[in-house]
């Protein structure tokens, strides 16, 4: 193998080590960020969460993830980054592939927990499709938070 050719190989490498190791983090942070915002919501009741949730100076908005609060349903209850889905079902919602992402996390739901889901989304700050993995976690009977991130 010629010189070039190694160092394309050490360089993909790099790149893939770097590209877990990235992912890793976001994955941590989003964990981090799903287990700050349920305490925030148990400590300071929902109003005062929502709002916390939405503004950029709080923390709860880190970039690409934030945080979203759903109900069994399928309501929005709570977008940080888009309000205008707040009060809509969207059980049904389809993301780019076609796949009804809201309903797979129901049914996880109905199963354990939390858990995680992965379909493709709208990056708030790309603006293009990319693939998301959120973390999806009951806070009660009735309502769940989802805090995601981008692989891509």
């Amino acid at each position: 193998m010629n010189k070039l050719g190694k160092l394309f190989g050490i360089a993909s490498m790099l790149f893939l080590v770097f590209t877990q190791a990235e992912a890793a983090d976001k994955k941590a942070d989003a964990v981090a960020l799903m287990d700050k915002a349920i305490a925030h919501f148990t400590k300071v009741g929902a109003d005062q969460a929502y709002k916390d949730f939405s503004d950029p100076k709080s923390g709860f908005i880190q970039g690409e993830i934030y945080v979203v609060v759903q109900d069994m349903p399928g309501n929005m209850v709570h977008h940080a980054t888009n309000p205008k889905l707040n009060g809509k079902n969207i059980l049904g919602l389809k993301d780019a592939d076609g796949r009804e992402f809201n309903k797979d996390m129901v049914a996880i739901l109905q199963k354990a927990n939390d858990g995680w889901v992965k379909y493709k989304w709208s990056n708030p700050e790309t603006k293009k499709i990319g693939q998301k993995e959120s973390y999806i976690k009951k806070v009660n009977n009735d309502l769940y938070f989802i805090v995601g991130y981008y692989t891509d």
